[in-house]
């Protein structure tokens, strides 16, 4: 099956959280997400060149990530962003 490396960024601190949507992502098999759980400072141009989903949960967006994260999707990377209260 298919693989899709996938970065879950969070604020740090919630890993239940992080846990939940870890293993939500990993039900299925078609495709497959191989997650790994990171602080928006892993989002350098290295790590986005190994993923090919990014998922923002309760990150607040500012200009500097906004910033790193748009030639990751001008270049096909997909991005999910989970609001939360942040």
């Amino acid at each position: 099956p298919q693989v899709v490396p996938t970065m879950l960024v969070g604020g740090g601190g919630r890993g239940e959280r992080d846990l939940f949507l870890t293993r939500a992502l990993g039900i299925g098999d078609r495709p497959r997400f191989e997650v790994t759980t990171h602080g928006p400072e892993a989002l350098t141009p290295d790590a986005l060149a190994r993923a090919r989903l990014v998922v923002l949960q309760d990150v607040a967006l500012d200009a500097g990530l906004a910033t790193r994260l748009r030639p990751f999707v001008e270049a096909g990377g997909g991005l999910v962003l989970a609001l939360g209260p942040r």
